[in-house]
C-alpha cells in the first residue's frame, strides 16, 4: 500500500481467523483487535538492515547499512533512524562492541557518522537521543593492569588485558560528519576500594554508596573477558526534565542515576552540579551488596537489560522500567520485567541512608514469574516499554520475538523475527540466529509518519501467511480495481503482467529497495526477471503515487 505523507489516514484491523497463526513459526504469530496501533522498529543483532513493520507483519521501511548493529536504534521524529555499528578491533571483544554511531534518512541515505574504535576507547551497546540533537554514548575505556591495581583492583581480578571501564560522552553531530564532545564522565573517577588502606581510594564500602566498589564481583568467572569486563553497562537513558541519565550495568546487577546538570570537570569529582555531588551515583538499585549494605537475599536484579524512565504521559510515567534477566535468580533463570518506584524527590534528589540499601524494597510491579504469565525468559539481551494504551511492549532478545501484553496481560501481539542474519526465512521453519537486542514500537501519530512517505510492503519471511490480519485505510481512496494483473505470482525469469493501460512501474524487495523500473503498455507482456536473486517482491505504480491500493506481489524462484 502507498500512503502519501499529505492524507491523513486511520488504520482499521480485522481479523478473519487466527487458524493460519497458529502454525506460523516466524513472522506474525498472533494479532487482535486489543494490540496498540503502531509501527515495530527493529535491528536483527547478525543483520546489516534494521525493519520498520506494521501490526501485520508488512514491511514499512527498511535502512542497509555496511555492518550489522552495536546494538540499538531508534527512529527519530523526523523520521530519520539513529542506529548503532559494529566496528572491528583488536582490543575490545566483549558482547555488545559497536564502535560507530550513524544517522539515516527516510529514504535510507547515511547522512551523518560517528566512529570511536581504536585502542583506547570503543562505543558500546546503546545509545540514547536527546532533545537537543546530541547523543549519549556507552564507551569502554582501556586501562592497563597496572593502573587498575595501582588505584586499588585486586591483582587476582584483573586481566593482562586491560580492565575496561565505561565512559559516557555527550555528543554533538555537526554538518558534514563533524562532531563535538560537550560533556563525559567516567566511571572510573567514582570508585572505593577497602582491601589496602595504604592505597589509593581506599574507604569503607557502604559508607560510599555513590561510589563503585572496584573490586566487588557477581563472577567466579576468571576468563579475561570476565576480568577486564568490569560493569558491562548496556542501557543509557536520558530525563530531560530532571537533567538525569540512567546508566544500567549488568555485570553489578544494578542501574545506576547520575547529574547531567555538571560540567565536565565537576563530572570528574564528588561536588558541584545541581545535586551538588558531582559525577558520584545519585541513586542505586538492584544489588545492594555490591555497596556492602545487604546480602544475597536482597538482591532484586540478576543480569538485567534496558533499564530506563517509562515517558511522561503514559500511566507509569517517572518510574523505571527494565527487563530482570534473572540469571542466578534464586529458584533458577527466570525472566521477569519490573517497574520500580525510585523514591525521588521533588527536587529531583534521592534520599541517601549510610549502611542502608537504596529503597525502595521491591519492585512496584513485576510480569513473568507468576503461574498464568506467559514465559518470557531471556539469559541476555533483551528489553520492555509501556505503550500509550496501557499494552506491556516486550522483546525477548534471545529468541527475537516481540509480544504485546494488554491490560488484561493477554498476548495482543506476537511477532518471531525471521532473519538468520541478512537471509529471510521461509514460513515454517525454525527460527535461528535471529536475536534481537531490543525492539520499539512507535505510535501511528508519531511525527516520522506524517512527515514522510509511508509505503505499505510484504512480509519480509518467504511464503508468509499472514492472511488473517488485514490493515484497511479509511479517509482515504481506494481504487475499485487495480491498473495490472500478474499473471504467474511465482516467477522464474519472465513475469507475465496484463496491464489495463500505459503505465511506469518499480520492482521493490521487502527492504524497500528498487531494482527493475519498467514501462508497460497497455495489455499482455513479460518483465525479465534474471536479475533478481530469489525472494518476495512488490510491484508498484509510478503513476499517481498518492492514489492508495493494494500492492501487486510475486516471488521469484530459481
Amino acid at each position: 500500500m502507498v500512503r502519501s505523507a499529505l492524507c491523513s489516514f486511520i488504520l482499521v484491523i480485522t481479523f478473519l481467523s487466527n487458524n493460519l497463526a497458529q502454525n506460523n513459526t516466524i513472522g506474525l504469530v498472533d494479532a487482535n483487535e486489543n494490540m496498540a496501533g503502531g509501527y515495530t522498529l527493529f535491528a536483527p543483532n547478525s543483520s546489516k538492515t534494521t525493519y520498520l513493520i506494521d501490526e501485520c507483519g508488512n514491511l514499512v521501511n527498511a535502512w542497509l547499512s555496511e555492518r550489522p548493529p552495536g546494538l540499538s536504534a531508534y527512529l527519530l521524529p523526523n523520521g530519520n533512524l539513529l542506529r548503532t555499528r559494529k566496528e572491528s578491533n583488536n582490543t575490545f571483544f566483549a558482547g555488545g562492541v559497536g564502535g560507530a554511531i550513524e544517522i539515516f534518512d527516510w529514504e535510507g541515505n547515511l547522512v551523518w557518522e560517528f566512529v570511536l574504535a581504536d585502542e583506547q576507547n570503543i562505543l558500546h551497546h546503546d545509545i540514547a537521543p536527546m532533545d537537543n540533537g546530541n547523543i549519549l554514548a556507552i564507551a569502554y575505556d582501556f586501562i592497563t593492569q597496572e593502573e587498575a591495581i595501582a588505584n586499588g583492583r585486586l591483582l587476582e581480578l584483573t586481566s593482562e588485558s586491560g580492565f575496561w571501564v565505561d565512559k559516557i560522552f555527550e555528543i554533538k553531530p555537526l554538518p558534514n560528519n563533524n562532531f563535538e564532545i560537550v560533556w563525559e564522565w567516567s566511571s572510573f573517577d567514582h570508585i572505593v576500594q577497602d582491601v589496602n588502606n595504604n592505597g589509593a581510594n581506599f574507604g569503607i564500602v557502604s559508607e560510599a554508596p555513590g561510589k563503585f566498589d572496584i573490586n566487588y564481583t557477581l563472577s567466579i568467572n576468571t576468563s579475561s573477558v570476565s576480568q577486564s569486563d568490569w560493569l558491562h553497562s548496556n542501557a543509557i537513558d536520558y530525563n530531560e526534565e530532571l537533567d538525569q541519565i540512567i546508566l544500567n550495568a549488568r555485570n553489578y546487577s544494578e542501574f545506576y542515576i547520575i547529574d547531567h546538570s555538571t560540567t565536565t570537570e565537576e563530572a570528574k569529582g564528588s561536588t558541584g552540579g545541581k545535586y551538588g555531588k558531582g559525577g558520584d551515583l545519585l541513586y542505586r538499585w538492584g544489588n545492594p551488596a555490591a555497596y556492602d549494605s545487604g546480602g544475597v537475599e536482597d538482591q532484586k536484579l540478576f543480569n538485567q537489560h534496558d533499564a530506563h524512565w517509562i515517558d511522561k504521559g503514559l500511566e507509569d510515567e517517572g518510574k523505571v522500567f527494565v527487563f530482570n534477566n534473572g540469571v542466578n535468580r534464586p529458584g533458577g533463570t527466570i525472566s521477569t520485567v519490573d517497574i520500580i518506584d525510585t523514591p525521588v524527590r521533588a527536587d529531583g534528589s534521592y534520599q541517601v541512608i549510610a549502611n542502608q540499601a537504596f529503597g525502595p524494597a521491591e519492585a512496584a510491579w513485576s510480569y513473568g514469574n507468576n503461574a498464568n504469565d506467559v514465559n518470557i525468559t531471556s539469559s541476555r539481551i533483551s528489553g520492555v516499554t509501556q505503550l500509550e494504551n496501557g499494552s506491556i511492549f516486550v522483546c525477548v532478545g534471545g529468541l527475537g520475538r516481540f509480544l504485546e501484553l494488554d491490560e488484561n496481560l493477554d498476548i495482543a501481539w506476537d511477532y518471531i523475527s525471521p532473519l538468520a542474519g541478512d537471509e529471510a526465512l521461509t514460513q515454517g521453519d525454525d527460527p535461528t540466529f535471529n536475536t534481537v537486542f531490543r525492539a520499539y514500537r512507535y505510535p501511528l501519530d508519531y511525527p516520522a509518519f506524517s512527515l514522510n512517505e509511508v509505503r505499505i510492503g510484504s512480509p519480509i519471511e518467504l511464503n508468509a501467511k499472514n492472511e488473517f490480519c488485514n490493515l484497511l485505510p479509511t479517509e482515504v481512496v481506494i481504487m475499485n480495481e487495480n491498473p495490472l494483473k500478474v499473471i504467474n505470482t511465482l516467477a522464474t525469469n519472465q513475469l507475465l503482467v496484463r496491464a489495463k493501460k500505459n503505465m511506469d512501474i518499480a520492482i521493490v524487495d521487502v527492504m524497500g529497495r528498487t531494482h527493475i523500473v519498467y514501462n508497460l503498455i497497455e495489455g499482455d507482456q513479460s518483465i525479465e526477471l534474471s536479475t533478481l536473486s530469489a525472494g518476495s517482491y512488490n510491484i508498484y505504480s509510478l503513476n499517481n503515487r498518492n492514489t492508495i491500493f493494494e500492492p501487486l506481489r510475486f516471488v521469484k524462484i530459481d
